[in-house]
C-alpha cells in the first residue's frame, strides 16, 4: 500500500524530467496558412481572443507525451514516410465548435490524411511516457467511448475520433462562437496542400512557439 502511494507520487515527477509532450503535425501551404489568419483576424474585430496567429496554421496529427530518448526512432519513422509521400490537396470546408469549445475550421475528409494518422498512432504509440498519469474522472464522464483509445494512444483525438483541423479559439475564449459561426457560415472554397511533417514541443493546449524538426514531402 505505502510503495503504491509512493509510486504515484513519484510518477509524475519521473514524467516531467524523462518525457515531452510532442505535437506531431502536418506543415500547410501559403493559400492554407493565409485563410486560417485572416479567419482569426476577423474573430479578433469582433473582440475574441484566438490562438495567436504567430503560430503557424497546421493540422496536428499525433499528439501526447513520448519518451525523450525515443526522439530518434519518432523523427526516423516520420522521415520514412516523407521520402515516399507526395504532397496532399486539402480543403478548409467548416466551422465546428466542439463538445468541450473549442472553435476549429475542420477540412474535408481525406483518405491520405487519415491513412497516416492511423499508421503512425499506430507505430509511435509504444514510444509514449509509461509514466503519464491516469485520466482523471471528469475525462472519463466526458468521453466515455474515448477512454480506451486515451489508455492505448495518450490522447483523445485518434482514429475513429480524429478529425483534422486548425485550431482557432480554445475553449476558454469561445463564449459567443456558437453565435458568431451562426451568423458567419464558412463559405468559402480554400485549398491547398499539406506539404509535410513537423515536430514540435506543445503546451498544455497543444499549441507550440517553434518547430524543432521537419521534413518535406518528397515522393
Amino acid at each position: 500500500m505505502i510503495k503504491a502511494v509512493i509510486s504515484s507520487l513519484l510518477m509524475p515527477l519521473v514524467d516531467a524530467f524523462s518525457a515531452e509532450k510532442l505535437n506531431i503535425h502536418f506543415l500547410v501551404s501559403d493559400p492554407i496558412q493565409l485563410a486560417v489568419n485572416q479567419a482569426k483576424s476577423q474573430l479578433q474585430v469582433k473582440g475574441f481572443q484566438t490562438i495567436s496567429s504567430n503560430l503557424r496554421p497546421h493540422i496536428t496529427i499525433y499528439m501526447t507525451r513520448f519518451q525523450k530518448k525515443k526522439r530518434a526512432d519518432i523523427t526516423g519513422y516520420i522521415e520514412s514516410i516523407c521520402k515516399n509521400q507526395k504532397p496532399i490537396q486539402i480543403t478548409i470546408s467548416h466551422w465546428k465548435l466542439t463538445k468541450d469549445g473549442w472553435l476549429f475550421l475542420e477540412t474535408k475528409p481525406n483518405a491520405s490524411v487519415d491513412r497516416i494518422h492511423l499508421d503512425m498512432i499506430n507505430a509511435l504509440h509504444g514510444f509514449r511516457s509509461p509514466y503519464s498519469k491516469s485520466p482523471s474522472q471528469q475525462l472519463k464522464d466526458k468521453f466515455p467511448n474515448r477512454i480506451k483509445g486515451l489508455m492505448k494512444y495518450g490522447s483523445l483525438w485518434v482514429h475513429p475520433y480524429y478529425e483534422p483541423h486548425f485550431s482557432i479559439l480554445t475553449s476558454k475564449n469561445s463564449a459567443g462562437a456558437d453565435r458568431y459561426i451562426a451568423a458567419n457560415p464558412w463559405t468559402k472554397t480554400v485549398t491547398g496542400t499539406l506539404t509535410g511533417i513537423a515536430i514540435a514541443v506543445a503546451n498544455a493546449e497543444g499549441q507550440f512557439g517553434k518547430v524543432q524538426w521537419q521534413c518535406s514531402f518528397r515522393g
